[in-house]
C-alpha cells in the first residue's frame, strides 16, 4: 500500500514508479487518508 494525500505531484512520481516496478497485473493501494476528493484519484 502507497501513502498519498501529501502531494500531487509526489504522488503521482511515486506511483509511476511502483506501477513500472510492479508492471501492469498487479493492483495497487493507496491511502490519502481523506485527502482526495472522489474525483481526484482519477484526474491524470
Amino acid at each position: 500500500m502507497l501513502k498519498v494525500g501529501a502531494d500531487l505531484d509526489e504522488d503521482i512520481r511515486r506511483v509511476r514508479l511502483a506501477r513500472e516496478a510492479v508492471g501492469p497485473d498487479v493492483r495497487i493501494a493507496m491511502d490519502a487518508n481523506q485527502a482526495w476528493n472522489v474525483g481526484q484519484p482519477t484526474r491524470r
